[in-house]
């Protein structure tokens, strides 16, 4: 009793091991690679094969398919993603986590000790973040194989014979009832544990300890597959038509290739010795990575051989809607499993989409200059409430990354995410008072004329020609250097003091009435908004630069 008790908590204890060091791997490998993933999700749409390896290296790196499916369902509600794009995220995410669970298989007695002595002390003490993340995913696969090794403590006889009868009553049932029998069970539990790898693990000890046959554990080990897809489907219901049809797919593919494998598990089984070798009685439990390897594989196969019937079937189940539902950043499922990397990705991607929002907003700003149709009044106001909505939604978001343990490096990323979304929000509400402004001064009856127009018109375009600058130093993914940026800079602020200097001869020579003053004081505040918006530019730059390069 004793023996079957020890067993129990170390079970227990190890796969809770599992589950803490899969965490602060992950927490690792963000630090070391932010770089790489980032440049492979700004890459997504180069082809649908980078697409499905962005969703594989992302699952990867972050140590969960869960969270990788999650934050591909967000990047759809917002806009980020279509369709196609979506689905192969989502079934590549299922791939990156498959070298995990191959660790399990490597004999690891005594070799998890020695990876906790060598990754403690730099995880602890090192200066170099660099280093110190180096020693974090040491340290945390040595306690991921500490886990492990925990859960394979022999349990005692009467645990084994309790077991051996349950699997002899399953056996009285044929293999297709015995795993749907099985699937609920599964199902719940990575619901419960939202981690395909530490179920993996799970599995792998009960069948080394000859808990239950492989067999029996290579049939929940594709159940699981299942049962990932269903928390993935449930969260999409937060979002848009988007995401719910992209998880739809999911749990389509995922469920066809359990049932298939359910019925021709004979078959199944037999390809799979084939394709591994005969293995000994000691490694059995290889039998079942591998098992979860190749149903992977078959199902990235099978996605692409029905791509175009299953995602027309998806679209059929969830229609447009007649009125579409808006594009939001939203965060969907628990903080708990929030990928930081990912999240704050996300909100670049945002802040880009702000960028080019407010770019537009500028030029329809120094078009009205010229052309004063009400039809653009309209657009820029229009434009100024997107950016003040992308705004608050990009606070909403942060304040939830926040929640959880960031590396000083994300820290700098999210205050500068912040800083640079509030000035573009200004400089829309600034492009706003301008033309406004510009309204009220043809109301006047003292519309821009000579001199002074073409200085205006002069300023703009420069004002432009410095904010596309800012632009393409914030849609880039390195620094763009300093030195033609302040050239601009230069330049616009010449052709501002010329404007200045008309604007203060123009006040002298033509102010003789009540309209005149006023128009004068209008003209003020478009000097003022000008000048504002340079200085938001400037801002934007610093931020990126210093924060979150």
């Amino acid at each position: 009793m004793e023996q079957n008790l020890t067993f129990i908590l170390s079970l227990l204890a190890g796969l809770g091991l599992v589950v803490f060091s899969m965490k602060n791997l992950a927490s690792g490998f963000q630090v070391l690679f932010s770089r790489p993933i980032k440049f492979l999700i700004n890459s997504i749409s180069i082809s649908p094969f980078v697409t499905l390896l962005v969703g594989a290296v992302s699952s990867l790196f972050v140590q969960s398919s869960f969270s990788s499916s999650l934050m591909a369902l967000s990047y759809a509600g917002s806009g980020l993603l279509n369709l196609s794009q979506l689905i192969l995220l989502i079934i590549g995410a299922s791939l990156g986590t498959l070298p995990t669970v191959w660790l399990f298989s490597l004999e690891s007695s005594g070799f998890d000790l020695y990876l906790i002595v060598l990754g403690v002390l730099p995880m602890l003490y090192a200066s170099s973040v660099v280093l110190a993340s180096l020693g974090k995913v040491i340290f945390s696969l040595g306690v991921l194989f500490l886990g492990y090794n925990l859960m394979i403590i022999p349990p005692g006889a009467e645990l084994l014979s309790l077991a051996q009868s349950s699997v002899e009553y399953l056996s009285s049932f044929s293999g297709f009832a015995v795993f749907w029998l099985i699937v609920p069970v599964v199902v719940v539990c990575s619901m419960l544990l939202r981690s395909t790898v530490a179920l993996m693990a799970l599995l792998m000890a009960l069948s080394y300890n000859n808990i239950i046959p492989v067999t029996l554990a290579i049939m929940l080990a594709l159940a699981a597959n299942l049962g990932r897809t269903v928390p993935v489907f449930i969260s999409s219901f937060r979002a848009g038509i988007l995401p719910k049809r992209g998880a739809l797919f999911y749990f389509l593919v995922n469920f066809t290739g359990v049932f298939l494998v359910s019925i021709f598990f004979g078959p199944f089984f037999d390809l799979l010795t084939r394709a591994i070798g005969s293995y000994s009685f000691s490694h059995k439990v290889d039998l079942i990575p591998a098992a979860h390897t190749l149903y992977n594989i078959i199902l990235v196969v099978f996605s692409f051989i029905f791509f175009i019937p299953l995602k027309w079937c998806v679209q059929k189940i969830f229609k447009d809607k007649s009125q579409k539902s808006p594009q939001k950043l939203k965060f969907l499922g628990q903080i708990s499993h929030m990928s930081p990397i990912l999240a704050i990705e996300q909100v670049y991607q945002e802040v880009k989409k702000m960028a080019a929002t407010c770019e537009t907003t500028l030029q329809l700003t120094s078009l009205y200059l010229n052309h004063r149709e009400e039809e653009i009044v309209e657009k820029v106001l229009k434009y100024e409430k997107v950016t003040d909505n992308i705004r608050q939604e990009i606070f909403i978001y942060l304040s939830k990354v926040m929640q959880v343990s960031l590396s000083s490096k994300q820290g700098e990323q999210v205050r500068s995410l912040l800083r640079i979304s509030n000035e573009l929000e200004s400089i829309a509400d600034r492009c706003k008072q301008i033309i406004l402004s510009q309204k009220e001064i043809i109301q006047l009856g003292v519309p821009l004329k000579g001199g002074l127009h073409d200085q205006f018109k002069k300023v703009m375009e420069k004002l432009k020609e410095v904010y596309e600058m800012t632009f393409f130093q914030l849609t880039s993914s390195k620094d763009a250097g300093n030195l033609e940026y302040r050239k601009y800079l230069t330049q616009f602020d010449q052709n501002l003091v010329e404007l200045r200097l008309y604007y203060l001869q123009w006040i002298r020579e033509e102010v003789d009435s009540e309209y005149q003053i006023e128009a004068s004081l209008k003209y003020g505040d478009i000097l003022f908004g000008i000048y504002q918006i340079r200085g938001r530019s400037q801002n934007i730059i610093e931020s990126y630069r210093f924060g979150y390069l």
